[in-house]
């Protein structure tokens, strides 16, 4: 039986969506660490977000378009991108942390190259693939493993939170950052 809670996240699956099939089906373990990095990462970087799902043929983090964050004058395009970059390569290395590989998320690593090529291309690079481009990105891939690494603790009582109940509002995983109880149902 899918409860309310689910029944509700799952309005907010992105246009698009591909769920796992087959070959690419991951663990359901598998995924709520990775989309427990994801949202741990977004709250403490301060990306606002609806829900953090994850079910056995689907997970993902329902975030606010980073657009509309320096549409309000939240921060410089550049920085907001970096931010976004960052939470894309978190989902990877919640996986890497936990020891179990990285699955197939090209999803995650074209969002944040496209929005790095768009918005922070460092000065002189001319493209994807150029030699300052690839250090900016090495860049950020570390501080998203340094951020899992840091936030460990808060990304395994998200995840286990997501195994019992498929799906965490913002307001929740919040509370688990600053070291509060997680929901149980």
């Amino acid at each position: 039986m899918v409860s309310k809670r689910l029944r509700t996240a799952l309005r907010t699956k992105p246009k698009g969506y591909t769920e796992y099939t087959g070959a690419d089906r991951l663990s359901l373990r598998r995924t709520a660490y990775h989309e427990a990095a994801h949202a741990v990462v977004d709250v403490v970087l301060g990306i606002r977000f609806t829900w953090v799902v994850a079910t056995k043929t689907a997970g993902w983090v329902d975030v606010t378009n980073p657009c509309a964050a320096w549409q309000r004058g939240d921060g410089s395009r550049s920085a907001l991108a970096r931010d976004w970059a960052v939470s894309m390569y978190a989902g990877a290395a919640g996986e890497e942390a936990l020891g179990e590989g990285v699955g197939r998320w090209y999803n995650d690593f074209d969002s944040a190259e496209d929005w790095l090529a768009r918005c922070c291309r460092p000065r002189g690079a001319a493209f994807v693939g150029d030699a300052a481009y690839d250090r900016q990105e090495a860049a950020l891939r570390s501080r998203s493993r340094l951020m899992v690494s840091s936030y460990w603790k808060a990304i395994e009582a998200t995840a286990e939170a997501l195994l019992k109940v498929s799906a965490l509002e913002e307001h929740e995983v919040m509370a688990i950052v600053d070291g509060g109880k997680p929901p149980s149902k």
